[in-house]
């Protein structure tokens, strides 16, 4: 992996880190898809600041989306 590519995992681990911050706040419901864009946000600020840090916004997305599928296996486990 190049130095680009562990800069952006690292990025990414660090928002997973903090949609989960939020959702030890708020509960459940913090992890629904349509509060991903206000995420973004709360972290970011702008896209533009969000793209530059994570590169692939789309790829968030469905890290996020798999991520809730990884947490939700532990449980059912």
């Amino acid at each position: 992996m190049t130095r680009c590519g562990k800069m952006q995992a690292a990025a990414q681990r660090e928002f997973i880190a903090f949609v989960l911050s939020k959702y030890v706040e708020g509960g459940v419901d913090e992890l629904d898809e349509s509060k991903l864009s206000g995420m973004i946000h709360a972290k970011y600020h702008t896209i533009e600041d969000a793209e530059r840090q994570l590169v692939d916004l789309a790829n968030v997305r469905e890290t996020f989306i798999q991520f809730q599928k990884y947490l939700y296996q532990q449980y059912a486990a």
